[in-house]
């Protein structure tokens, strides 16, 4: 069963075309991709460009706190714990939209793994519906033939009767 493309795909290709220094667009995106519709690639691309543009923030954030607090002198420590902290920044950043990529990840896991449990049960009504109509169609046959011995017996039990001219059976109380 095929599945929607999800952000983990789409983020993929667009930092491949960027990679190659191809405009991010849809449809760039789309023909790198192979597939998806215009509408899914534009809803996880925008989410892909705002945490660009967040990226991009940072860093001309941290920059110009840098300007700021005087703290252009790259040789000074508080300019390396400050290039430091950037980084961690940056790095925590990657964090955050790696957790963004896993739990687009699990979603579409979790969508796919409903969607075995509905095709399961399924198939399961289904087999149960076909194996409780043979076994029914079995028993109906057995039942038929126990009929048959039966009404042989008791005509068997009358042609008995009547040769040793007994009397016939009281009828059976009804309950």
């Amino acid at each position: 069963m095929a599945h929607g493309l999800g952000y983990p795909e789409i983020a993929t290709a667009a930092e491949s075309l960027k990679k190659q220094n191809i405009r991010v667009t849809l449809r760039a995106v789309r023909k790198e991709l192979g597939r998806g519709s215009l509408a899914t690639i534009h809803e996880h691309l925008s989410k892909w460009k705002k945490s660009k543009i967040n990226d991009k923030q940072l860093h001309i954030g941290s920059s110009a706190a840098s300007r700021v607090f005087g703290v252009d002198d790259a040789g000074s420590e508080s300019a390396q714990l400050r290039i430091e902290l950037d980084k961690q920044i940056i790095k925590t950043k990657e964090f955050e939209n790696q957790c963004v990529l896993l739990q687009e990840g699990i979603s579409q896991i979790e969508k796919k793994r409903e969607e075995d449990i509905v095709e399961f049960q399924k198939c399961t009504a289904a087999d149960v519906t076909n194996e409780s109509m043979r076994a029914t169609a079995h028993y109906t046959g057995i039942i038929d033939e126990l009929c048959r011995e039966r009404d042989k017996l008791i005509a068997e039990i009358r042609t008995l009767r009547a040769r040793l001219q007994l009397p016939p059976p009281p009828p059976k109380p009804k309950f």
